[in-house]
């Protein structure tokens, strides 16, 4: 950074990409895109990433260490509920990824003022530049260290040249010998008098004879300027930069700035944007609804009549209406509804009359001929009802890493004393006697791991569903919830050791040998190891959304409840029952009861199911009817 260019180009990058807007958006089905500023990574993302720095001075700091080091990190502090409340920079040349023993996940060893500490990818936000591992990014500076050198003591040599001045500079020529005496008198008052930048043109004086011969050569002959002139053009195209952004502005006109100024934000700004954009979405956005984006349309604006004539295009051929023009253009939208409006070619009428009012698989709430039961309302009764389920499942999925992760660390304990077990047992009978003493104690390991974020989630669902009935006395509320965990605790448990036995069993009857029941039992755990975690996840998240939500409606006085569809693509048999009403303390599907959708084989409920999941992977919700 002491080299003015390199200066000059870690600072436009670094403010470029500061300034930029930095958003977050959700995805709309079946496409497009909205601002979102109630997500909670917002705030983190737009306005302030930790309580000490701006979002600017973040997003600046961040920039400057990608340029300087190739790498970015950052501390992740979460709160109790695992969601990410701040990031804390960290200088990239005390940190050092790795991959773990088994390859399959990137570790960071830090050094920090107590010593060294090692951090998972929960707590180390990183973001990587150009490398060849796919772990660690390359320095720029150390890849260039060579031309940035020639730079530096270009720079020293027209220093010391200038601050050493002493012009006019050469040789001496004396016909005899100075005696010492003269000799010293002379070289201190030659420094006294003519050593310095501020001393170079003063008159020289000699004496006795002494003859004066310049020898030293002009720094333009020595193509001093030249080289420096040169060293900036390095600098400008390690980084891309265009040089008269370095104020380089030797073959820049009035033409071309604005091209080459276009020319920076898509091909040096953009790759940088994008892979911030994609470390932000991969590391910290659990739901794939929702992702951030920054917004570099203003840098790409033309000149006022290039931006009008693109407009009018647009216009004219509908992909966007007068209010999308004047966003773009910072003005407020038009009153009411016209603004929005596109036009099609030809006739030039509103596309609104050409709109199809109902999608193929819309349900329409309002006709008589649906089965007895399901709910008969008006759709902005279904839409209120829809919205509070929506609000609750983007709650649920923002939580499914957290659940994932604590269920994890459970299966990892589990797995660890199983495969103890495997070792140290010899036979069938003594295998499944360790198996049913472990699972005794294991199941206050289960609690343990996974009752926090149960009760942290449950009280959390129980507040959003308080909110929408107008309810606020939920002093029961922990002991449902530790019911809730006992019973999900016993399930787990009950279901592991039976997997087991059953595995087990399965080999014996077919005459294995304790080895290969050994195998078969490692080859399940191992199983589980890779997915149960993400199946126990989802599967518990959604049921406990559910549980607690009709537990709070039931508290509230509600006395029927509104099977919600949701999901990026509820299936078949859940859209059957989007709409249906039932009483509170009634079921909506029976268990062995077959539900029947046209073009499908019936599908037979494995249990009574008074709230959501109907099956794995669904995330319908339910609401109260208050209609």
């Amino acid at each position: 950074m002491r080299y003015s260019a390199v200066h000059g180009a870690v600072k436009v990058l670094a403010e470029s990409v500061a300034s930029l807007p930095f958003n977050v958006y959700r995805n709309l089905d079946p496409r497009g895109k909205e601002k979102v500023k109630d997500h909670h990574l917002y705030k983190l993302l737009h306005d302030e990433p930790n309580n000490i720095q701006s979002s600017f001075n973040y997003r600046e700091v961040k920039m400057a260490h990608l340029a300087l080091w190739g790498n970015f990190y950052a501390e992740i502090e979460r709160d109790n509920r695992g969601r990410p409340v701040a990031l804390w920079p960290i200088k990239p040349s005390v940190v050092k990824p790795r991959m773990n023993a088994t390859g399959d996940e990137i570790l960071y060893d830090v050094q920090t003022e107590s010593g060294q500490a090692t951090f998972s990818r929960l707590s180390i936000f990183h973001i990587p530049g150009l490398g060849f591992d796919g772990i660690k990014g390359k320095s720029v500076i150390g890849m260039a260290r060579e031309a940035i050198g020639l730079g530096l003591v270009a720079e020293e040599f027209g220093a010391t040249f200038f601050s050493e001045g002493a012009h006019p500079g050469g040789i001496i020529e004396y016909p005899g010998e100075l005696s010492e005496d003269a000799y010293n008198r002379y070289v201190k008052e030659m420094k006294q008098k003519y050593h310095g930048l501020g001393k170079s043109h003063k008159l020289m004086v000699l004496e006795e004879g002494l003859k004066y011969h310049q020898t030293s050569i002009p720094p333009e002959d020595a193509q001093f300027l030249q080289t420096r002139k040169y060293q900036v053009e390095e600098i400008a195209r390690m980084y891309r930069i265009p040089p008269h952004m370095l104020a380089d502005l030797d073959n820049a006109t009035f033409s071309n700035i604005e091209e080459q100024n276009i020319n920076f934000v898509v091909h040096t700004l953009r790759p940088w944007l994008v892979r911030i954009e994609q470390a932000y979405n991969m590391q910290l956005f659990e739901d794939e609804e929702y992702f951030c984006e920054f917004v570099v349309d203003g840098l790409l604006r033309g000149d006022i009549e290039a931006r009008y004539r693109a407009y009018s295009i647009a216009r004219q051929w509908g992909w966007l209406s007068a209010n999308d023009v004047r966003e773009l253009e910072n003005l407020n939208p038009l009153p009411g509804e016209q603004g929005d409006h596109y036009l099609i070619p030809m006739n030039m009428v509103s596309a609104k009359q050409f709109e199809n009012t109902e999608p193929a698989r819309q349900r329409d709430l309002l006709k008589l001929d649906k089965p007895a039961g399901q709910y008969q309302r008006n759709k902005k009764m279904y839409d209120l009802a829809k919205r509070s389920a929506a609000g609750r499942r983007r709650y649920s999925l923002n939580y499914l890493s957290i659940f994932r992760q604590r269920v994890q660390g459970a299966i990892k304990i589990e797995a660890d004393n199983i495969r103890s077990i495997l070792d140290k047992s010899n036979n069938m009978t003594g295998l499944i006697a360790n198996l049913e003493r472990f699972y005794d104690d294991f199941a206050e390991t289960f609690k343990s791991k996974v009752r926090p974020v149960v009760f942290d989630f449950g009280h959390s669902i129980a507040d959003l569903a308080a909110a929408e009935v107008d309810y606020d006395d939920l002093d029961d509320l922990d002991q449902f919830l530790d019911d809730y965990m006992n019973n999900l605790t016993d399930r787990y448990v009950h279901f592991s050791e039976n997997q087991l036995v059953a595995v087990a069993d399965d080999v014996t009857d077919e005459g294995g040998h304790y080895e290969e029941v050994a195998e078969a039992v490692d080859e399940r755990v191992e199983e589980w190891e890779e997915k149960r975690a993400e199946k126990v996840a989802y599967e518990q998240v959604f049921k406990e959304n559910g549980a607690v939500s009709k537990y709070v409606y039931a508290a509230a006085g509600i006395s029927s409840l509104i099977w919600v569809a949701m999901g990026p693509d509820p299936c078949d048999f859940c859209l059957e029952l989007d709409g249906k009403v039932v009483g509170i303390n009634s079921s909506f599907v029976s268990d062995g009861e077959k539900i029947e959708v046209e073009g499908h084989e019936p599908m037979i409920s494995n249990g009574s199911k008074s709230h959501p999941p109907l099956h794995e992977k669904c995330e319908c919700g339910i609401s109260p009817e208050r209609g």
